[in-house]
């Protein structure tokens, strides 16, 4: 009972201090060197009963507890991603309308659209600034900070609003935060201003909200163009129900699996087998970049273990993600089809047909659908993947680089 408290209220740190993927690396980094792991650039070299971790640009982590056998035996490995769909802030993003300051944003991941209207909200990330310096920001979270919204039109405005479709009443063009509105000035600084002219100043708003953002946070409106921001709900993880059964908060999808994972890795021991977990950034927008599984963090190994780990990882992702490759499809495809027949069962199949009869013929008709309708153009388009889009850029990379030397 006092080991699940302890993994329960150590979750729910975990969810209210990493709404984040860099927030949640600076969190298991720490756990990490609580538990006697040590950041590998430390080590000259590793050796088995080792404790090791190292991060990737601070957004994802790899940790290792080293066993005896060698990798080309094989590891124990834990992955997850600890990326969640969220709102991030573009890089030229501050206007007014209407004497409301707004921040433009973007969606990332598969949001709800609708969830995000008139809900409190917080601004987590980083400015790097021209000095060379960083800033950590987290406005939102204490007690006596402002939060922010997305607006919503009053339901006795929104009868054609409501007619929509819950994935169009909301275009993801309007989920701009509000930032701030037109703050009144001093009267003298006011009356002054009115002698010298009546017109009225313009972006007032804009000016003096970005005014309060340098005072209380040293952040400049051209300090957007070089800061990585994201909007996420506010507020502290809650338990769920008279019954405390369950957990409300932001971020469950996928930091459960991330925490458990750092969790058994921290509270278990390598004998033979070197146990290693992976807690990764970019799934919710296809494992792209330097920091996601679709990275070449492995691939540039010198051992064969190396190797052979790299080619695991990202064709598991490959097969998660819902991708198609014509070598697989060759086989599932067909053992589908084959054992529709067998236990006369009706197949959906994505990319051939949406159904099959139950006898041999049906089968024959949709292997040959299968054939032109699936097999050749995923063929293809693996070809030009490949072969062209992937091979080209290869080629270029590295011919310029062996004729530089």
């Amino acid at each position: 009972m006092a080991q699940d408290n302890e993994l329960i209220c150590g979750y729910k740190d975990f969810l209210a201090k990493g709404k984040t993927e860099r927030e949640c690396v600076a969190f298991l980094v720490k756990e990490a060197e609580k538990n006697g792991y040590k950041n590998i650039d430390s080590l000259e070299k590793v050796k088995a009963g080792d404790k090791v971790y190292l991060t990737k640009f601070g957004k994802a982590i790899a940790l290792f507890d080293i066993g005896s056998d060698g990798l080309e035996k094989g590891m124990n490995i834990l992955g997850a991603h600890i990326d969640s769909p969220r709102l991030d802030i573009k890089q030229n993003p501050v206007y007014e309308s209407d004497f409301i300051v707004y921040l433009n944003t973007h969606y990332y991941g598969g949001i709800k659209k609708y969830q995000w209207l008139t809900l409190p909200l917080a601004i987590h990330g980083v400015v790097c600034k021209k000095d060379g310096s960083t800033v950590n920001v987290c406005i939102g979270e204490k007690e006596d900070d402002p939060v922010f919204v997305i607006s919503d039109i009053l339901p006795h405005l929104a009868q054609k609003q409501m007619k929509e479709t819950a994935a169009e009443f909301i275009p993801g063009e309007t989920l701009d935060l509000i930032l701030g509105s037109e703050i009144p000035l001093d009267p003298s600084e006011s009356s002054a201003k009115a002698d010298k002219s009546d017109k009225p100043e313009k972006d007032k708003a804009k000016k003096a909200v970005l005014k309060l953002l340098k005072d209380a946070y040293n952040i400049e409106e051209k300090d957007f163009g070089s800061a990585e921001l994201e909007v996420v709900p506010a507020g502290l993880p809650r338990d769920l129900g008279l019954d405390r059964s369950m957990i409300l908060a932001y971020g469950q999808d996928d930091r459960s699996c991330a925490y458990t994972s750092a969790y058994a890795l921290f509270n278990s021991k390598a004998e033979k087998r070197t146990n290693c977990c992976l807690c990764v950034d970019k799934e919710e927008i296809g494992s792209v970049g330097a920091t996601g599984m679709a990275s070449h963090f492995f691939e540039n190994a010198d051992e064969l273990a190396g190797k052979v780990l790299a080619l695991f990882l990202p064709v598991s992702l490959f097969v998660l993600c819902g991708f198609e490759h014509c070598v697989a499809n060759m086989y599932f495809v067909p053992a589908g089809i084959l054992s529709s027949i067998e236990y006369k069962i009706p197949i959906e199949s994505i990319g051939a047909v949406s159904f099959m009869g139950y006898d041999v013929e049906g089968a024959l008709a949709l292997l040959l659908k299968f054939l032109y309708k699936n097999l050749l153009p995923v063929t293809l388009g693996n070809i030009f993947g490949g072969a062209i889009i992937l091979g080209l850029g290869y080629w270029f990379v590295y011919y310029q680089s062996c004729r530089d030397k």
